[in-house]
């Protein structure tokens, strides 16, 4: 009764490793296919707007162009200010707004690839280093 039992349980154990290792398959396999796809889809989202915005650029109508970014633009995106190391034309305003948040978000694009990394800063502000003078390290 004792091998039945170990023979049983083995037989469990095997049977758990098989499913859990095909599952992890199936889920990598399952992810591949739906980054591929969704790639597929921005590439002609991203084709369909450039052929849309065109013949907005080419008759300099601004106006087109300011409407398409309403209505597909990301508000939450942020404001340029270099772009391929040129600076951009921006509201200064606008910026001294962000800045007045208390988390700003900084994206910087290099065009070096895929790869994404976080940093966190702190309030390097006149009140920040007068309140921290007292320290030494």
């Amino acid at each position: 009764m004792n091998v039945f039992m170990r023979l049983l349980g083995s037989i469990w154990v095997a049977t758990l490793v098989i499913m859990v290792g095909f599952t992890l398959f199936q889920i990598d396999e399952q992810q591949q296919q739906l980054t591929h796809e969704l790639e597929s889809r921005a590439t002609l989202v991203g084709e369909g707007l450039k052929e849309a915005i065109e013949p907005v650029v080419a008759r300099g109508a601004t106006t087109g162009i300011e409407r398409m970014l309403k209505k597909f633009g990301r508000p939450y995106r942020g404001i340029a200010v270099y772009d391929k190391g040129v600076p951009c034309a921006f509201d200064a305003s606008a910026v001294r707004a962000v800045f007045e948040k208390p988390e700003i978000a900084i994206a910087v694009d290099l065009g070096l690839g895929d790869a994404t990394a976080r940093a966190w800063g702190t309030d390097l502000s006149a009140e920040y280093v007068r309140i921290n003078a007292d320290y030494t390290s």
